[in-house]
């Protein structure tokens, strides 16, 4: 396709679905991004969990501990 074949009212539609093809993108890439923080954030958590109860796992707290109200009986 030439160039010069191409109207204005057609080159400036394409430059915006381009453009828009572009926003759409960013978004779905920033969504991801924020997804990946909130794991990062979670494995942080557990890992502060583990330190806290260093490293064991019990079905009761210590009293020292946090969720002695937890209710497990679901």
């Amino acid at each position: 396709m030439n160039v010069t074949s191409i109207s204005p009212e057609a080159f400036a539609s394409r430059a915006l679905r381009s453009e828009i093809d572009f926003t759409v993108a960013r978004k779905g890439l920033d969504e991801v991004e924020r997804q990946g923080e909130a794991a990062v954030s979670l494995i942080r958590a557990a890992a502060e969990v583990g330190r806290s109860s260093r490293g064991r796992v019990s079905p009761t707290p210590m009293a020292s501990e946090p969720g002695r109200r937890l209710d497990v009986t679901g």
